[in-house]
């Protein structure tokens, strides 16, 4: 590769959109020294901006706008090898596709995809939004009684050299040992894993794998009232909850306990497995798993 001269033409054709898209073309004349030298030499010429470098042309910049294409055309090819190029770049303000700047044709070299967003669930009406019982005069839950419950949602999208979906089963339905994406443990379970094999250039496979996470505002643990058909006595004995019946008879609904097995009072506030308040510890029915032995992320860029 000879060496090559680069001369700025004009800066032409700027456009800006409604939505604050900006985009500017500068035309650059180089001329290369080898008649062995194409179009690529006349792209990396040094003085052609780079992939993400911003726009400057004179006393105009636009440090928002980065080099984005190129195209170039031969402009004259001469008698004694000398042959002369226009290379069009054109900047735009429009986010650039991952990893451009690398050039990188490998997609297992591409950065992760990262998105989400909120999906809406129902779930029964306990309490409310101060933490109060939602119970009926009698102190019994409302039958039916449901509210939107919206998780937030991350989905993350990696490429793999290969699919290995014996150690995949083992997140299924897994919750996070530590803090991922900015929740602390236990509030991230993944739901789903989605896989699609392509190829690359040279036919050979790789797996565009997508993790898909649900949020929970609490806890992935579970935390149910303290009732049953059942309750223990000041001497341990276990005997059934009765009606006012002549005999009495067990009842076909639960009564609720106070968090030690013992009936609860009818004017106490019912105990859940929070954790909370000397009540027993809320059940952990998910498995734990480190998220990131997945190679996946654990937060968002710049997120430390």
């Amino acid at each position: 590769m000879a060496a090559s001269t680069v001369k700025t033409l004009e800066s032409s054709n700027p456009t800006s959109s409604s939505d604050g898209t900006r985009e500017y073309t500068i035309v650059y004349e180089v001329t290369t020294t080898d008649k062995n030298d194409g179009p690529i030499t006349a792209r990396d010429a040094t003085g052609i901006p780079s992939v993400n470098d911003s726009y400057t042309f004179g006393n105009d910049y636009d440090n928002g706008a980065y080099a984005t294409s190129y195209s170039v055309q031969l402009k004259h090819s001469a008698a004694d090898h000398k042959r002369s190029w226009l290379v069009t770049v054109t900047f735009s303000s429009r986010a650039a596709r991952r990893n451009d700047a690398a050039k990188n044709d490998d997609p297992l070299d591409d950065d992760p995809i990262i998105s989400g967003g909120f999906v809406t669930d129902r779930e029964s009406v306990t309490k409310t939004s101060t933490g109060g019982d939602v119970v009926n005069s009698a102190g019994d839950f409302f039958e039916g009684l449901e509210k939107d419950l919206s998780r937030p949602t991350l989905t993350i999208q990696k490429n793999y050299g290969t699919l290995d979906l014996t150690n995949l089963t083992l997140y299924q339905d897994a919750v996070n040992d530590a803090t991922f994406f900015t929740l602390a443990a236990h509030k991230w379970k993944l739901t789903n894993v989605r896989w699609q094999q392509q190829f690359r250039g040279d036919s050979s496979p790789y797996y565009a794998i997508t993790f898909e996470f649900h949020g929970n505002g609490g806890d992935w643990k579970s935390k149910p009232v303290d009732r049953g058909f059942r309750y223990l006595t000041t001497g341990g004995e276990r005997l059934n909850f009765v009606d006012e019946s002549s005999p009495p008879q067990p009842t076909n609904e639960p009564g609720n306990l106070d968090g030690s097995g013992a009936i609860l009072g009818s004017t106490s506030a019912l105990v859940y497995y929070d954790g909370q308040g000397g009540n027993p510890s809320p059940y952990k029915i998910y498995t734990e798993r480190d998220f990131s032995t997945l190679g996946i992320p654990i937060t968002f860029p710049g997120i430390i």
